[in-house]
């Protein structure tokens, strides 16, 4: 039970540092870089709008040390679980976390864990990554850069065990699973 909860606590401060960073830090840059555009800028503005930048970007830095701190004191730990149905949670708030926020999550140190339960023995392990992974191709495409890197070395790295799954598997939907992989 704590799992799951600081799991969703995570996905809420996922969609929380994307809203700090869209909806105010981005706005208040503007506006400050609109203020000092003017030929005569108003110190006092400047000097506000300034001041709730360095709030924001305090704000952030706390939402990611915590953000952080769950991966390694919970994620990390509990993706390796003994309990498949743990196992199979952490994949599905993981590709919650990328597809919310892919500019801080879209990384090869998260997208490891994908590729590493690739080789789960639980049937519904596997067949979670499979389905969670056309997903996080579709945000990578989707988020500000274009030919994302990590995927490109996440599929470098575990191409092959996508291929023998596709047609080895003792599972169809998981061969299923793993031919959409590749066709996405």
């Amino acid at each position: 039970v704590s799992t799951l909860v600081l799991y969703i606590f995570q996905d809420y401060l996922s969609g929380y540092a994307v809203s700090l960073e869209k909806d105010y830090l981005a706005k208040l840059t503007k506006q400050l870089k609109m203020e000092n555009g003017k030929k005569r800028p108003n110190k006092k503005i400047i000097e506000k709008l300034n001041e709730n930048v360095e709030e924001i970007q305090g704000n952030q830095a706390v939402v990611d040390n915590i953000r952080d701190n769950i991966i390694k004191l919970c994620f990390v730990h509990r993706f390796k679980d003994s309990d498949e149905g743990i196992r199979t949670e952490s994949m599905v708030h993981l590709a919650t976390w990328i597809e919310t926020n892919p500019e801080y999550f879209m990384k090869v140190t998260y997208l490891k864990y994908f590729g590493w339960l690739l080789s789960d023995s639980s049937i519904d392990v596997r067949l979670q990554v499979l389905k969670s992974l056309p997903d996080i191709i579709k945000a990578s495409h989707h988020s500000s850069m274009v030919d994302n890197p990590a995927i490109r070395q996440f599929f470098e790295r575990f191409k092959s065990r996508i291929l023998e799954i596709a047609t080895l598997d003792v599972d169809t939907d998981v061969r299923i699973g793993a031919v959409n992989v590749l066709t996405e």
